[in-house]
């Protein structure tokens, strides 16, 4: 007799070899499973019609059920059953004789069952197979068991006498041992639960049992009965197209249609949607759901049911909608928008239709025109006001709608327009405030209608962008001033001259100076442009003959404020001339 080590070793090398064979064994891959929605239309009991909102949500519930799937309980009187086949197998040159047969051996009730008895030569070992020939779909299901009555008479004295359980899935294409019950004498039925690991992947596939005596002696025996296969199914909520529709979202120019027809801006369109709880099994949603529909991220419209049985679905058509831009939008759907139902596959509650909605030209087209601002160069200082055209060259007349400025992006002024005329009617608008600028180049936006009242031709010409250019101020400073000659009498032509400083930051344009004794104007002149920091030189302005005496002169730069600046205080110098009197030539004085 063959040392137990001995044996041991052989099984280890023998148990992979006789798997192989096992695996090899022939299985159909099965037909596709078809799976069909109900015919008809519309919306189920306790569901309510789309509303302006999403609505009200409860609580999350639990919306899981446990599905059986398939079982098997060998009563159809036929053995092997229909889906099911035997095999065993030439270990090691024995002949095999035994096989499973229809039989009620240790089995306490009278029910027929799998039946299996070990070899009919002591230490000849078999390897006896009933396996399904017929898939069992677990598609849209997790947590997938194999359940199973059995009672067993098993002996290890020599190599050990096992029962194996195998499964093979459409994912791994390959047999999996997912249980093995060895060495144990259970002459009692008993209910067993075998819960697939994931290397069998046997969740969301379709999968293969079988079942293997795997015996040293002839003593062995294992009887298999009320074969079930479980899962835990969830709803899976998603888009839906009826047969007579065009898509699951369909816009339509017409009501209780459902074709999708070109869709013109400001055109009323009548929107149906669909969506289905794609579930095998009978399985009620006992929370609300929400539905959005969404024109791009616009909410069109909420919806809300109390649940979808299984295999069925819940519409809403003829959805009232207005696209008020042209161009492509996204016309979305999506069910259980507020994720309040847990589903087996969350990654198909959506679905997109692009609607090109093209131009309409029996509407209002705003633009805006032109504009202007004043000052036209302003400063830092100044206070901007602008004005525009706004002209209608749509066919019909534009109702009163809002217009609005931005200066770099931020609103600055809004108003309102009055109604304009069709077919080139035109607005100007006057003095817009747009308050003190930042020095630098500003932009400046004017919309009109930006708040969509007005549903136009087209919406992409509202806008007019100009940009202002500000400047910082100037400072102008009367620096220093002289006269000649030096000596001046009643009969000399005072001339005078001076400097003028520019100190900025900004530069100055061109400048007005007055010279002037009191109310009295002596003389008046220009200056050329000054940069900042920069100066100016004014020489020989003459203020004409003065009488002898003392006088005091008023050198004044830019005096009616033509040029803003940073400060308008020290644009004056004060220049002090005597003036002598002089005797004219064969003046005789007289003394009495």
């Amino acid at each position: 007799m063959f040392p137990p080590r001995f044996l041991f070793l052989c099984l280890v090398f023998l148990l992979p070899l006789i798997a192989f064979q096992a695996a090899a064994a022939p299985v159909s891959d099965g037909p596709e499973p078809v799976r069909a929605l109900p015919g008809s239309t519309g919306l189920l009991p306790g569901a309510v019609a789309p509303t302006d909102s999403p609505g009200s949500r409860n609580q999350p519930g639990n919306q899981t059920a446990e599905a059986t799937l398939f079982t098997e309980n060998f009563e159809s009187g036929e053995f092997p059953p229909d889906g099911w086949d035997t095999v065993n197998f030439d270990v090691d040159g024995y002949t095999l004789a035994t096989n499973w047969e229809l039989d009620r051996w240790l089995n306490s009730g009278s029910d027929d069952a799998a039946y299996c008895t070990g070899a009919t030569t002591i230490y000849a070992p078999t390897w006896d197979v009933l396996y399904m020939t017929d898939s069992v779909d677990c598609t849209n299901t997790d947590d997938v068991t194999v359940v199973f009555d059995y009672a067993v008479d098993l002996y290890g004295l020599i190599g050990g006498d096992a029962v194996y359980v195998f499964c093979w899935s459409s994912r791994t294409e390959a047999w999996v041992l997912v249980d093995a019950i060895t060495n144990v004498s259970q002459t009692t039925v008993t209910d067993h639960t075998v819960e697939l690991p994931a290397s069998a992947k046997a969740d969301d596939a379709e999968i293969w049992l079988e079942f293997v005596l795997d015996s040293y002696y002839d003593w062995a025996n294992i009887t298999i009965d009320d074969v079930e296969i479980r899962g835990t199914r969830n709803p899976d909520l998603l888009p839906y197209q009826p047969s007579t529709w065009d898509a699951p979202v369909v816009a339509s120019t017409s009501t209780g249609t459902h074709t999708q027809n070109t869709v013109l801006v400001g055109q009323t369109v009548y929107i149906d949607v669909a969506v289905q709880n794609d579930s095998e099994e009978s399985v009620d949603v006992s929370t609300d759901i929400l539905y959005d529909l969404l024109d791009d991220t616009t909410l069109i419209a909420g919806g809300v049911t109390h649940g979808i049985d299984a295999n069925s679905f819940i519409s809403w058509e003829d959805i009232p909608y207005v696209f008020r831009t042209t161009g492509a939008h996204t016309v979305k759907i999506v069910a259980d928008s507020g994720g309040d139902v847990t589903e087996f596959d969350e990654d198909n509650n959506t679905y997109e239709l692009v609607v090109n909605v093209q131009a309409n030209p029996d509407l209002p087209d705003l633009t805006v025109e032109s504009t202007w601002w004043g000052p036209p160069n302003p400063t830092t200082l100044d206070s901007v006001s602008l004005g525009f055209n706004a002209r209608n060259w749509g066919n019909l007349p534009a109702a009163s709608c809002q217009y609005s400025v931005l200066v770099d992006g931020v609103q600055r002024a809004t108003g309102t327009l009055p109604s304009i005329s069709g077919g080139g009617g035109l607005h100007s608008q006057q003095n817009v405030s747009l308050g003190m600028l930042e020095a630098g180049p500003r932009e400046i936006q004017i919309v009109v209608d930006p708040l969509d009242e007005v549903i136009e031709t087209q919406e992409g010409n509202n806008t007019l962008v100009q940009t202002i250019q500000v400047a910082s101020p100037p400072d102008l400073r009367v620096e220093s001033a002289w006269y000649g000659p030096p000596s001046p009498d009643q009969t000399s032509e005072v001339r005078i001259g001076f400097n003028t400083r520019n100190d900025g930051p900004g530069d100055a344009g061109e400048a007005l100076f007055v010279i002037r004794e009191g109310a009295n104007v002596l003389a008046i002149g220009g200056l050329p442009p000054i940069p900042a920091p920069g100066i100016e030189t004014a020489q020989n302005v003459s203020v004409g003959r003065l009488a002898p005496g003392a006088h005091t002169l008023s050198v004044e730069v830019d005096p009616w404020n033509n040029i803003v600046e940073a400060n308008e205080s020290n644009n004056t110098f004060n220049l002090p001339i005597t003036v002598e009197h002089r005797l004219s030539a064969g003046s005789e004085w007289m003394l009495y």
